[in-house]
């Protein structure tokens, strides 16, 4: 079976502002798009071709009370960092799972709440 995550949007009211963020905390380059003429921008396509984008309208509102993503990152430490100097915040700190890796949980400058995922080094 491939990844339960296939795509995935989260909520934003300023798409620049959110992009610069999220390029930001992960160190990537977010593509620019309109998808149904709604503007996008889409991540890079992960291993096994799950990816998602920041978009202005969707089914949900930005905010805390919605589905939580738990986006990867080679390390927590430092995407809590860039999140905080970038104005997010954080919400919950890194946490370590035995076989699972390191998670955290931060919040966005637009009041989404999006989980961190550091894979185990095992």
């Amino acid at each position: 079976m491939r990844h339960r995550v296939t795509w995935f949007e989260i909520p934003v009211i300023d798409l620049e502002r959110a992009a610069a963020f999220y390029e930001a905390i992960f160190g990537v380059k977010l593509l620019r798009d309109t998808v149904a003429d709604i503007p996008h921008a889409i991540f890079p396509v992960a291993e096994g071709g799950v990816t998602g984008a920041l978009v202005t309208r969707a089914p949900t509102s930005p905010g805390p009370h919605g589905a939580t993503v738990y986006l990867a990152c080679e390390s927590v430490e430092l995407a809590i960092e860039r999140a905080l100097s970038g104005g997010g915040a954080l919400v919950m700190p890194g946490t370590t799972l035995t076989n699972i890796g390191t998670i955290a949980a931060i919040r966005d400058p637009d009041g989404n709440v999006i989980g961190l995922h550091a894979a185990s080094s095992s």
